[in-house]
């Protein structure tokens, strides 16, 4: 009797697991660098479901290698949907029966037509939200970014610091986007929502265009310094950024503004634990910023000129990003939701070179520059 009450309450355990619903979890821009990693890292939590929003017609660049858990292609690890951030037909249907979604999708760039970036970061916000209102959505995280603050300089500033960006049309449309998601999140009392702030730079394996160009000089020693390299920045792996975005999905509240980063250290001693680990010669070029700021300025000029949809290599808001001090804290991050990075620099290092040097990554970058 007590060996068939066991099978009983094993059988009735596994079924009621088995049937009890994961949260489902929709990320658009999934096929972009932070969309690609938390597609991957959120797949591996058997609590969730994944949905990997790209465009119609896009490149998913590695999103299909990560597809599937075994070799033969039977088993799902995520499901890519497709739907443009402009169409709201398109997103109600994707949007449907969704319990949280992680907006990353949008304009990113430091140059650019300022309709462009209000179109992709600041409409196609809107219509989300009006499609996760319209569909009953309780939680939405918007990844943000630190450069709603302007370039005048930071010594470990918080999320209570005033977004003060100006004349920079990626901040300005990121800092009207935020307040959008907060206005979302008034609006309804079991709303909740998070605007995310990643450190500066974001490092790590499926970059295309972001951080990683920047690596390509140092490593190929293209990359020289502004001022000596003594300003400060801030830094955070990506693996850390979606550990830290994970928190936020299960945090029982959440509100507003949250910086997530692992550190900030002089562009100096940023710069020499890369050739250090790459076990390169040390970077020597240095230049004071009146001077790059010249041809800089030139450069941008002529571009313009022109109206060319590409930045010329320097751009006057390219080299601000090192004059001065862009430290900055995660106060409410760890008092809040108790985020500690779980990957240390070294192993993100070294993660990152293996993928740098890897030819999947070289693939991708002629794929990308042929199409550009």
């Amino acid at each position: 009797m007590f060996f068939v009450d066991y099978v009983f309450l094993e059988f009735s355990k596994r079924r009621i697991e088995k049937t009890m619903s994961k949260l489902k979890i929709l990320i658009t821009g999934a096929n972009g660098f932070v969309g690609t990693n938390l597609t991957d890292y959120l797949a591996d939590d058997p609590k969730l479901t994944v949905y990997a929003m790209v465009r119609p017609k896009a490149p998913v660049n590695f999103l299909h290698d990560l597809e599937y858990s075994d070799e033969g292609k039977l088993k799902k690890r995520f499901h890519i949907v497709e739907a443009n951030i402009n169409d709201a037909e398109a997103i109600e249907k994707v949007v449907h029966q969704m319990d949280v979604i992680v907006h990353l999708a949008g304009k990113v760039s430091d140059w650019g037509e300022r309709d462009d970036f209000f179109k992709f970061n600041v409409d196609g916000t809107r219509l989300l939200l009006n499609a996760a209102s319209n569909q009953g959505i309780k939680r939405f995280i918007f990844l943000s970014s630190l450069t709603v603050h302007s370039l005048r300089g930071h010594h470990f500033d918080d999320e209570s610091t005033p977004r003060d960006v100006a004349n920079f049309p990626y901040g300005e449309s990121k800092r009207t986007a935020e307040d959008l998601v907060y206005n979302w999140a008034e609006s309804a009392h079991d709303h909740l929502a998070a605007s995310v702030r990643p450190g500066y730079i974001i490092y790590g394996p499926y970059d295309i265009n972001s951080y990683i160009t920047a690596l390509d000089g140092i490593l190929t020693h293209k990359f020289g310094h502004i001022n000596s390299g003594k300003s400060l920045i801030s830094y955070i792996y990506v693996k850390n950024l979606c550990y830290g975005i994970k928190q936020l999905i299960f945090a029982e509240y959440i509100h507003g503004a949250y910086n997530i980063l692992d550190g900030n250290m002089t562009w100096k001693d940023w710069v020499d634990k890369w050739t250090n680990i790459a076990k390169i010669k040390p970077i020597k070029l240095n230049a004071p910023y009146f001077l790059v700021a010249i041809v800089a300025g030139i450069m941008e000029g002529v571009f313009k000129l022109f109206k060319a949809t590409n930045s010329p290599i320097l751009n006057l808001y390219r080299i601000g990003v090192p004059r001065r001090d862009l430290a900055f804290i995660d106060t409410k991050m760890k008092a809040e939701i108790g985020y500690e990075p779980v990957i240390s620099l070294e192993e993100g290092q070294k993660k990152t070179l293996e993928y740098y040097y890897s030819e999947s990554y070289h693939l991708i970058r002629e794929k990308t520059k042929k199409r550009n």
